[in-house]
């Protein structure tokens, strides 16, 4: 399967700025946007956090964020919003981590 970079930044699939992701969590990708980000380019970020509420799905870790997990992924791009707490959307049982960040002129890394 070809990378994040190659399916989605060229021609009309090209990514749209900001780069949303939005109640998705797929960790092995996390690397290849931010690889495929444009410099100056934003990312939008609304994930369900791991809070330990049992009877809230999904329950699975895999699709849950840990605390501080996003903010940590993006340490070294310019983060211009970031809280961890109750969704403003109705029927989101989760806590959710909000981030909106900016790809710097010198990030330190691609991953």
């Amino acid at each position: 399967m070809p990378d994040w970079d190659q399916r989605y930044r060229r021609g009309k699939h090209a990514p749209k700025e900001p780069t949303p992701l939005l109640q998705y969590l797929q960790r092995d990708l996390f690397s290849e946007i931010r690889a495929g980000v444009k410099t100056g380019g934003t990312v939008v970020a609304a994930i369900h956090l791991n809070d330990g509420k049992a009877e809230a799905r999904p329950s699975n870790p895999s699709f849950l964020l840990e605390p501080g997990e996003l903010r940590e992924f993006f340490r070294d791009w310019q983060i211009e919003h970031y809280r961890e707490g109750a969704s403003e959307e109705e029927g989101h049982r989760h806590d959710t981590a909000f981030l909106i960040c900016r790809k710097p002129v010198t990030a330190t890394s691609t991953n």
